[in-house]
């Protein structure tokens, strides 16, 4: 992530060593969590891993058990990335976001428009698919970096399913194709976690041809980079559809689908179709089912107008129903599952207070699903008064800045308990660690 655009010159590695030589009576996660603030507020925050494991061998062998300790230093990497954002004022933290967020719509935008990679083993038909998937998550990433600074995102697979109306083994088969760097490698997982959650992040491009693809998209890029930070501002037909490349239009069954979705962003961005694998005689039926749906000339458009028409085409369709019925049917996945978890801990809790003599240990209980499953962590905040009876926007955005503190301070990955953020006659929301 990146707090500041300040510079990563050697003025930093200059001032990590006089910290260093400064602090030579601190205890070690202290000197590790100074660094990691300080390499933060340059925006290298990664610089600071190899300085404290350098110094760790050289002179400081105290820190070889924090450097060694993969968990220890995630956390003191969190808290040091906060102390730094909190540090920086909202100028500058602008300024980040707003570099952040050009480079993650670069990034975007370079792949979806730009071509396959040399040898690459995914079809140029397969693909269509690839590329939108792969614009509905560089959006969010960029919309993300403009939200909070943050270059890394949390994909759930059972969220993708219900929000795009794939099977599951589909988003399993393009996410994996996304991330692996044997087949797309556009992607790359950046954590893992339980329930179909991984954390990626957009690899840079390492090609000629995407570096290419993406000099001659400079608006494009932009646009969809001021669309991140303001979703207010008007945008073009090229921008508004990748930033909607989830759009319910493509997903009703009305005529139009992913490869209309490519044909109409190739043209409105002034990309020649056969570069993202649409053949010149495979364009004119989708031009045909375009002009039928009433999408003709719509490259043409503003995203404004270009959106109230797929949302005149969605209309006439079941598929909002159809999107209901999935979220509906994730939510109960998803409950079922965490109460299944919540049995497992209090089977466990259980057994501890029950404990038996060491001589008559029984053997280690089935557990409740068959597998281990990881059992999530919980933490009660205080709401403020004046917040309590807020509307949901407020308090998601109560429970986003608490979530991020608790990640921070504990490591992982925090939520609201339940479908919306509520709080308790005691003035306390529930935050639930995603596992």
């Amino acid at each position: 992530m990146t707090i500041s655009p300040g510079a990563t010159g050697p003025a930093l590695p200059e001032r990590l060593a006089l910290l260093a030589s400064r602090s030579t009576a601190s205890p070690p996660d202290r000197l590790a969590l100074a660094s990691y603030t300080l390499a933060y507020s340059h925006g290298a925050g990664s610089t600071a891993t190899g300085f404290l494991r350098s110094l760790a061998h050289r002179s400081r062998p105290d820190l070889l058990p924090v450097v060694s300790d993969a968990s220890a230093l995630s956390r003191l990497r969190s808290a040091g990335r906060s102390r730094a954002l909190d540090s920086v004022t909202p100028a500058r933290a602008d300024a980040a976001r707003r570099r952040l967020a050009v480079s993650l719509s670069r990034l975007a935008v370079a792949r979806v428009l730009g071509p396959l990679p040399d040898g690459c083993p995914v079809s140029a038909r397969a693909a269509v698919e690839r590329r939108r998937v792969m614009a509905v998550v560089g959006s969010d990433l960029a919309a993300r970096a403009g939200e909070r600074g943050w270059d890394s995102m949390a994909v759930s697979a059972p969220r993708m399913v219900a929000r795009l109306l794939m099977p599951p083994a589909t988003v399993q088969r393009v996410m994996a194709d996304l991330s692996r760097p044997d087949r797309l490698g556009w992607l790359r997982v950046h954590r893992r976690v339980a329930g179909g959650v991984h954390v990626y992040k957009a690899q840079r491009l390492s090609t000629r041809s995407e570096r290419e693809a993406a000099e001659g998209l400079f608006d494009l890029i932009g646009e969809l980079a001021e669309h991140a930070l303001d979703p207010a501002r008007p945008i073009g037909s090229a921008a508004a559809l990748i930033a909607r490349a989830d759009h319910p239009a493509w997903i009703a069954g009305a005529g139009i689908g992913s490869r209309h979705w490519l044909a109409l962003l190739a043209r409105s961005a002034g990309v020649d179709p056969a570069l993202v694998g649409l053949a010149g005689r495979g364009l004119s039926p989708l031009d045909r089912e375009l002009a039928a749906a009433g999408l003709s000339g719509a490259e043409a458009w503003g995203g404004a107008e270009l959106i109230a028409a797929l949302d005149r085409i969605a209309a006439g369709t079941d598929v909002a129903d159809r999107l209901e019925a999935a979220e509906r049917e994730r939510a109960r996945a998803a409950a079922d599952r965490l109460a299944l978890v919540e049995a497992a801990r209090a089977e466990r809790a259980g057994k501890k207070r029950t404990r038996p003599a060491p001589d008559r240990a029984p053997a280690r209980p089935a557990d409740p699903a068959g597998v281990s499953a990881p059992v999530p962590r919980t933490l009660g905040i205080t709401v403020p008064d004046r917040l309590r009876s807020a509307d949901r926007a407020t308090l998601e955005r109560v429970a986003a800045a608490a979530a991020d503190k608790a990640a921070a301070q504990a490591g992982g990955q925090w939520t609201y308990q339940g479908e919306a953020p509520t709080v308790g006659p005691d003035g306390r929301m529930v935050l639930v660690e995603v596992v």
